[in-house]
């Protein structure tokens, strides 16, 4: 199970950059989501309830064959999953289909919820000696029919094909190790606003993206010091096209063709058994172009008449033309201190990390005949620049094993996390303003502020009276918009999660029941205003979800859940807006009212 672990450590990570690893996001993501992954635990995807239910339970089985059916509400998943290990490979395979379906809020309001999703994943590794491994893993996630109650348009196919091919040459502790990988993504997606709902105009766009990455590092130890060596090249093309009636008449992204180059350098130096000295470096080189940024589409409904094309609304807002490229560049570097005794940890360090800007951010240019609906991105946009730090401290007692394990007495673990970071040039979404663009009409736009973003973590897991096992966990978040004195759009609220657990042994296997409270405190900071900001947040007040849940297993071969979610069937609403298409707009959709969750595992 080691190399399996290791394995889906791999395809979470597209670099081999241990230290300079930190992900960071934009502010605000649009993206389908997330790719389910073989060996990870699955809970129904809902962008309207960011509800975590998916750690609950420890209900998954660890056998050759496993198959896996649930029910939330009245959505539906399927599973089969296989898996084996000998002495000189080892394989995975996996599929996958779920059935999403609308539901109701607490109020009694149905809300048009819906997807149909289809995963296969493969995955074969050969390690003929202990010098050498190999992987190879196939994943494909297609998503139909994704009905978005918040939107107009709906995404209905979307298409990520993954392969990715790594070798290993020399230690496995990677004290004299060369690892070489590449990854090729396929991405398509198709919306319109008219499959899955009525509209006077057809509209539908389709988006094309395909990139390619390979890595290549070194690492070797000398005594108490080792270094990786590390060189990654990414290539990706974009391109996105809208239709109205079955004519072309924009290039949401006008065929963008990106090459990334990264060299890196990490180190560290064992003090001791316990504690270590890190620290690295970073180069990223970034060269963008676009070839129909200039492109003429004939509009057939005015003579001699073009529709705007990218240069047309990047001079109109921006007040000059792209020539086609663009090239930056970005230097990070980290240092920081761990400690690890096995009972207690800590971490600190600090980083200069920078993010290029994303394609959404730097190339869209889509026009509307409503003013604020009109989205036009700036492609001389600068790369993010963060000064991270971090701290990262954790006591446990030695009774403590894991959640629900402790010998003898009583266990706990208490870790607090703390995180600030300043940025310069933070990429955020605004409305064009006299202030900001060259044209003042409320089109969405993008552009650099100054900004620091806070947050903080307090958790704590016990164990008491042998059975018993509690979990609770404070997360503060926190961002302002220094630049012009404003609150960041999208900052979570402060929020409290608590769990109890109770679990014990019988003769044929063991049994757990618990409940799980989330509560989100109101939130009264954010970008409320299209006046003044860019308006996607709203005052919401807070809100407490109830969850109860149980899960019995016998002999590790069979697993039944079963859980009410919403027990107290609360009426409530996220802050954090819906992801899956890129809406500046926020509408009110409820997550569901009570609701039953069950689930049956076998594992042969």
């Amino acid at each position: 199970m080691k190399k399996l672990s290791l394995l889906c450590l791999f395809i979470a990570s597209l670099k081999a950059d241990v230290i300079l690893n930190e992900t960071i996001n934009p502010l605000k993501t649009f993206s389908p989501p997330p790719l389910i992954k073989p060996l990870d635990k699955y809970y129904l995807e809902n962008q309207y309830d960011l509800t975590n239910r998916v750690n609950y339970l420890d209900d998954e089985l660890n056998k050759t064959y496993n198959f896996t059916t649930a029910l939330f509400h009245n959505s539906f998943y399927n599973s089969f999953l296989f898996k084996t290990k000998e002495a000189k490979y080892y394989s995975i395979f996996n599929i996958a289909n779920t059935k999403a379906n609308s539901y109701k809020d607490a109020g009694g309001k149905k809300i048009d919820f819906a997807y149909k999703r289809f995963n296969l994943a493969a995955i074969l590794g050969f390690t003929p000696n202990e010098l050498n491994d190999t992987k190879f893993v196939f994943l494909q996630d297609d998503i139909k029919d994704d009905k978005q109650a918040h939107y107009q348009m709906d995404p209905v196919k979307t298409t990520r094909t993954i392969y990715m091919l790594s070798h290993r040459l020399g230690q496995s502790d990677l004290s004299n190790t060369l690892n070489i990988s590449f990854k090729y993504i396929d991405f398509l997606r198709k919306a319109n606003n008219y499959k899955l709902r009525t509209a006077m105009q057809k509209m539908r766009m389709q988006v094309d993206k395909n990139s390619f990455n390979t890595n290549i590092s070194y690492d070797k130890d000398f005594n108490n010091f080792h270094t990786q060596l590390g060189l990654s090249y990414f290539y990706d093309t974009h391109i996105a096209k809208r239709f109205a009636n079955d004519i072309l008449n924009a290039y949401k992204y006008p065929d963008v063709k990106t090459n990334e180059y990264v060299f890196y350098i990490n180190n560290y130096y064992k003090i001791s058994d316990f504690s270590k000295i890190n620290f690295a470096l970073n180069y990223t080189k970034n060269i963008a172009k676009t070839t129909k940024q200039d492109i003429k589409l004939s509009n057939p409904s005015a003579k001699s008449a073009f529709f705007p094309n990218s240069n047309n609304l990047w001079q109109m807002y921006y007040a000059k033309t792209f020539n086609g490229k663009i090239t930056q560049n970005a230097l990070n570097y980290a240092v920081g201190y761990e400690y690890d005794d096995g009972l207690n940890k800590a971490l600190i360090d600090y980083k200069r990390l920078s993010r290029m800007p994303n394609n959404l951010e730097r190339f869209t240019s889509i026009f509307a005949p409503i003013s604020t609906n009109i989205n036009v991105s700036n492609p001389f946009i600068k790369p993010e620049i963060h000064n991270l730090i971090k701290l990262d401290f954790a006591f446990k007692n030695e009774a403590y094993k894991d959640y629900l394990n402790s010998l003898f007495e009583n266990g706990y673990l208490i870790n607090a996390k703390i995180s600030f970071d300043k940025v310069q040039d933070l990429i955020i979404f605004d409305r064009a303003r006299a202030n900001n663009s060259n044209k003042g009409d409320g089109a969405v736009i993008s552009r650099n502020v100054n900004a620091y973003l806070f947050s903080s973590k307090l958790s704590l897991n016990y164990n008491f009276l042998n059975h018993f096992g509690t979990k609770i966990a404070l997360t503060c978040n926190y961002g302002q918009n220094t630049s012009d004195k404003r609150a960041l759009y999208q900052i979570r609220p402060f929020e409290i999660n608590a769990k109890i657990d109770y679990k014990n042994y019988f003769s044929n296997g063991l049994y757990i029941i618990g409940a799980a409270y989330r509560y989100a405190f109101s939130q009264n900071r954010g970008d409320f205003e299209k006046s003044n900001g860019l308006g996607i947040d709203k005052k919401l007040g807070g809100f407490g979800v109830l969850d109860l849940y149980s899960n019995i297993k016998f002999k590790d071969t069979f697993s039944i859940t079963f859980a009410i979610n919403n027990l107290l069937n609360k009426k409530y609403q996220e802050f954090i807006s819906p992801y899956h298409v890129e809406s500046f707009e926020y509408l009110n959709i409820n997550a569901p009212a009570r609701a039953i969750y069950a689930k049956f595992n076998a594992s042969f």
